[in-house]
């Protein structure tokens, strides 16, 4: 499994390109202005997306480690509590 920011960093990369490359491809007609100026937007707002995602996804994995966390202290403070208490009594 790849984390979000290796496809950032793609992303990133092609949008360079892109931005590089875009003149010479608009001035031979190979591509239009307008579809250029709105490709590299497309590939701006999935950069920022995906951005976006990476820090909503480093947020939840903050918090679920505190839950953990809070999980296994709870766990312990349980197991503490039944090795001090004497064991019930059965009513016979």
């Amino acid at each position: 499994m790849i984390t979000l920011t290796e496809p950032i960093a793609e992303a990133q990369r092609a949008l360079a390109l892109r931005r590089q490359c875009s003149p010479a491809w608009i001035k031979r007609g190979t591509l239009d202005a307008g579809d250029a100026k709105y490709r590299l937007y497309v590939m701006e707002e999935m950069i920022r997306t995906l951005m976006r995602l990476a820090a909503e996804q480093r947020q939840l994995s903050l918090c679920d480690t505190g839950a953990q966390e809070v999980r296994q202290e709870v766990r312990r403070k349980r197991c503490r509590a039944r090795q001090h208490d004497p064991l019930p009594q059965h009513a016979a």
